[in-house]
């Protein structure tokens, strides 16, 4: 699945505790996910920020969804960023979770 290069992610609770923003080189947002998971802590979350309906690169956030469990993560969180843009959170399962 393609999405529009006004997606950024922000992850949250990174290994090292830093959360980032940057603007994936990829458009897949499998990849994008699988790459970004491996670097959360258990309870680490991957910000998807997309432009809202509407709006130019809109991605709909079902094909999010279903990127998102391609790459073992589940959304569990989605809000409005802007009059512009808004982010899903992603989280890996818990059942998936290290100790």
């Amino acid at each position: 699945m393609l999405w529009g290069k006004s997606i950024l992610i922000c992850p949250n609770a990174l290994s090292n505790e830093q959360a980032a923003l940057s603007q994936p080189k990829t458009t897949d947002a499998v990849e994008v996910l699988k790459k970004w998971r491996q670097h959360l802590t258990p309870s680490g979350g991957i910000w998807l920020l997309t432009a809202k309906r509407g709006q130019p690169g809109y991605v709909d956030q079902r094909e999010l969804i279903t990127a998102g469990q391609q790459a073992e993560v589940v959304d569990n969180k989605i809000c409005s960023v802007s009059p512009t843009v808004s982010a899903m959170r992603f989280v890996i399962r818990k059942k998936d979770r290290r100790a």
